[in-house]
């Protein structure tokens, strides 16, 4: 009985021009014959680089109180403007300040070539702006109602 020995693959087909369906990139052949490819070390800076330009454009906007703003519109309207759905109209502020302030960040990052500064300042400005509507009772969201 003819034993039969591991062959070394073609050097030709691991060559990574080669049109062969082996050829997938850079091969290096271990002992005992065995072929493995090492892991793409430019994929991998790439995508790590990737991962921090995501990290330093996504910047977070600027926490402000809304919920607190909203409940003392609430107690307002409960004591001073004694209205009966006061908690609708909660609720209802709470969407007009969150969106309004997402809005404002958004739309400033868009235009302003993502200057965080100079978009903190506005969303300071517009929450101030917001917090006067609301507290003035002159708020309303939905349109459709």
């Amino acid at each position: 009985m003819i034993e039969q020995k591991p062959t070394i693959p073609d050097p030709v087909s691991l060559d990574m021009f080669s049109r062969g369906t082996r050829a997938r990139g850079t091969h290096h052949i271990l002992q005992n014959n065995l072929v493995y490819q090492p892991i793409m070390h430019s994929s991998t800076i790439y995508l790590l680089g990737l991962f921090i330009l995501v990290l330093v454009v996504t910047s977070k906007k600027p926490e402000f109180p809304t919920e607190e703003l909203c409940e003392l519109y609430k107690e307002k309207c409960e004591k001073k403007l004694k209205k009966n759905n006061c908690k609708e109209r909660k609720e209802e502020c709470l969407v007009y300040a969150e969106r309004g302030l997402n809005v404002t960040w958004n739309f400033c990052m868009f235009a302003n070539n993502d200057d965080e500064k100079m978009c903190r300042e506005r969303a300071t400005v517009d929450y101030e702006v917001i917090k006067d509507v609301v507290m003035n009772d002159t708020f309303k969201y939905d349109f459709e109602k």
